[in-house]
């Protein structure tokens, strides 16, 4: 049995894709920006760290997503406030 973890997947990618595709989402919710805002910014350090692996357009496609929803989120709370 081959126990070795698998050397192509890289967690620290998909978190930031995930982050990013949430917080482009909640980006449109009023006050839910702020949630946004803070998902964006963990959402872009992660996706600096998944740039590093093999999967690199998981990497930039969650860099992407998540520099999107910083900028709509902090539009959208400019707005509201």
């Amino acid at each position: 049995m081959n126990n070795q973890p698998n050397p192509t997947y890289n967690g620290n990618a998909t978190a930031s894709l995930v982050l990013g595709i949430v917080s482009v989402v909640l980006c449109w919710l009023g006050w839910f920006s702020v949630i946004s805002l803070v998902l964006g910014i963990i959402g872009i350090t992660q996706a600096n760290k998944g740039r590093l692996s093999e999967k690199k357009g998981l990497g930039t496609a969650g860099l992407v997503l998540s520099i999107i929803g910083v900028v709509l989120s902090g539009l959208t709370l400019l707005c509201v406030v």
